[in-house]
């Protein structure tokens, strides 16, 4: 037997990418929150109006959107259950799918029950992962079970690897001598677990079978790795089976070096996808490899993904577009010795986008989901983060691939994870084996969280700048907590995402250093403009009101403060509708309490100048003795040289009239009015002035 293990040594390296997972007791969030704080607020004078009650509310409000933006963070699920299986031995999951009846159907392989080598280990469960049955396969060799699904008539079909065959390695001094070699192991039950028929396919050297899924046809697709078959080290190796299980076709796909192939897809064109990794078709290490076949097993088109070190792929999945999700890990990009790795591409397998998550340790991706709100689930293993020696990664994107959130689940020793499924109430089921927890060596581990609770807003900070000097719109955000949606590039001024809208040149800098990343520029149009004027009047209102203040005009503060609300309203409708910008519904408060902050310190002053108005009003009123305004005074009748003598008005210490004199010319006549003792000497002082002076319209009584 052992001439034989070793012989498999380049399989199991392969099959080594599906058992590598973890999971921590506590799931930890890498979040911050703040708690936002309302103050309450009295009435103090029914003169006050209700409108500046309800407009200072909003406007502290708003002062407090970081808070609210913040805390609004899309909430990651807790842990409900978890369960353990297994004995005293080594027993491990690796692949679970959720049931028709609610419940879980796991396999994996046993050393603790069955052959004393290790044992096909099926086991099910009720909805609250209660188990309902085991049962072990292929228990005279040593075989553990890769894939496991539910079939159309409500069984399972399960893949995996058996040392069925015998190979004869040498001739030594007593005959034969060598060990069992690995086959594609395939089982068929009923929904009982019972066995209904199984088939090895394979040839006289190692093989082994990593994924199966049932076929539109009822047969089945299995894809693995061939040595027996293969062109130079080991093959990829995909086999098409009917109903029954009778092989129909089988492919090969490979060149010098070791090819695997990990997860198989039948495509919505009738195809088949499969993921894999590929020594052959590289310069450097090994790379992902990607292949897309017909419905004959045909080649249409192969891909590689990596870099200058080893990368790997260990499960893929057509996405609604038509597309594919991949992840794996990657040693040749990322932070750390390895990362996860996930990878959108287009129908064809060109890359879309790629994104790594990990630290300084090994971190691996082993299965993807893509989840209900278009996003994607993710499992692996992390030795960067955590609690022992490695744990449970799981790991939640949006449709771009940006994180939202992540948690470990494990304990202080060995615990990974191998399969996670979204489930019907839209938490997540996971899968692996635990050293952590449980009776053996290693246990199945299977866990259950529950669905995040839904809260329609997107991550982080959001802040939108209006640089008034240039036609340019910017969208910051932070990576750390995923990015905005953008729905087109911006020809009317639409996007799906605005929270927070503060001037660049207001108090608000500061929030610049609090580590965003530039997403963007887009036309702001003639938004701008209309924009700028309009808060450009509010301050300067604000400016206004406080002079009249200072010069006690009450009502002309009164209407002033007034006016600046009125601004201040028609710029949020002016942001908030069509054409000018097109706001989605779960983001409409946070876009207008975002606005109402771009705005809260002209707003907030109109309004602090109104209370006051009203509510110290008095102070405003001036008091004083009651002035008589005189009557007209009449025209001197010693000025009988004048006719039509007219007064129109006072100015200094005289009287002014319109006259006209006896040769018919118009003249003003200036009269000096004696009104106090200080105009008195003043105009003592002209008249000896003007009797200096020689002229007609200086008449000398």
């Amino acid at each position: 037997m052992e001439s034989g293990k070793e012989g498999t040594k380049r399989i199991s390296e392969g099959a080594e990418v599906l058992k590598k997972w973890r999971t921590d007791d506590t799931f930890h969030a890498h979040k911050r929150k703040r708690i936002s704080s309302f103050p309450e607020f009295r009435r103090r004078d029914e003169a006050i109006s209700k409108v500046f009650l309800v407009f200072l509310v909003i406007a502290i409000l708003s002062s407090s959107i970081t808070s609210i933006v913040e805390t609004a963070n899309a909430t990651e699920p807790l842990k409900e259950w978890r369960k353990t299986f297994g004995g005293k031995s080594d027993d491990k999951g690796i692949s679970v799918q959720q049931t028709s009846d609610g419940g879980y159907i796991i396999v994996g392989g046993t050393k603790s029950f069955g052959g004393r080598w290790g044992s096909v280990y099926l086991i099910k469960t009720d909805d609250k992962g209660s188990e309902e049955w085991n049962k072990t396969f292929c228990e005279g060799m040593e075989s553990y079970g890769s894939s496991v699904q539910q079939t159309s008539d409500g069984g399972y079909i399960i893949v995996g690897s058996a040392y069925t065959t015998y190979k004869a390695s040498y001739v030594g001094p007593h005959g034969l001598y060598g060990g069992y070699v690995s086959d594609v192991y395939l089982i068929k039950t009923n929904k009982n677990g019972k066995e209904e028929w199984n088939k090895t396919f394979g040839g006289g050297d190692h093989d082994g079978g990593y994924s199966v899924q049932q076929t539109s046809d009822g047969g089945y697709i299995i894809v693995g790795g061939t040595k027996s078959y293969a062109v130079g080290g080991i093959d990829v190796y995909i086999i098409k089976t009917d109903i029954n299980g009778d092989e129909e076709w089988n492919r090969t796909f490979g060149g010098s070096g070791d090819d695997l192939g990990i997860s198989v897809q039948q495509t919505s064109d009738g195809g088949y996808i499969i993921v894999g990794y590929t020594n052959s078709f590289t310069f450097f290490g090994p790379d992902i490899y990607l292949i897309k076949t017909d419905k004959n097993g045909k080649v249409e088109w192969s891909k590689t993904f990596g870099g200058k070190d080893e990368d790997g792929g260990s499960f893929i999945q057509q996405t609604p577009d038509g597309g594919y999700i991949i992840v794996g890990y990657t040693k040749s990009f990322g932070a750390g010795d390895a990362d996860v790795w996930l990878i959108k591409t287009d129908i064809n397998g060109d890359e879309e986008w790629n994104r790594t998550f990990g630290g300084s340790g090994d971190d691996l991706g082993i299965s993807v989901q893509q989840t209900s709100d278009g996003g994607y689930i993710i499992v692996g293993y992390t030795e960067s983060f955590g609690a022992g020696d490695a744990d449970v990664w799981l790991i939640k994107t949006d449709d771009e691939g940006n994180e939202e959130w992540s948690k470990t689940l494990g304990g202080k020793d060995n615990d990974r994870g191998f399969s996670v499924q979204q489930t019907s109430d839209g938490g997540y089921v996971i899968v692996g084996y635990t050293e952590s927890f449980g009776a053996g060596d290693a246990d199945v581990w299977l866990v259950k969280t529950t669905s995040p609770t839904a809260v329609n807003t997107i991550n982080g900070f959001i802040l939108v700048f209006f640089p008034f000097i240039g036609a340019t719109f910017k969208i910051i955000w932070d990576r750390r907590r995923g990015k905005p949606k953008i729905t087109k590039p911006i020809e009317n001024w639409k996007a799906n995402v605005l929270v927070i809208a503060y001037l660049i040149t207001t108090f608000w800098l500061f929030y610049l250093f609090y580590d965003f990343a530039l997403s963007e520029t887009y036309d702001w149009r003639n938004f701008r403009i209309l924009a700028f004027i309009l808060y450009v009047f509010s301050f300067l209102i604000i400016y206004i009101i406080l002079i009249f203040y200072l010069f006690k005009k009450k009502e002309i503060l009164k209407s002033l403060s007034y006016l600046s609300i009125a601004l201040f309203l028609s710029l949020i409708l002016l942001t908030s509708f069509p054409p000018y910008y097109d706001i989605i519904k779960y983001i409409y408060w946070e876009y207008i309490t975002g606005i109402l902050g771009y705005f809260s310190l002209p707003f907030v002053l109109s309004f602090v100048c109104l209370y006051v108005a009203k509510r110290y009003g008095e102070i405003l009123i001036v008091k004083g003795e009651e002035i008589k305004i005189p009557t007209a005074p009449t025209f001197p009748p010693e000025l009988e040289q004048y006719s039509d003598a007219e007064y129109i008005g006072g100015g200094g210490f005289a009287w002014v009239f319109r006259a006209t004199r006896k040769d018919g010319k118009k003249v003003a006549i200036k009269i000096p009015a004696i009104k106090d003792e200080k105009t008195g000497a003043f105009f003592l002082r002209e008249v000896a002035n003007w009797s200096a002076l020689e002229h007609e319209n200086i008449v000398k009584l």
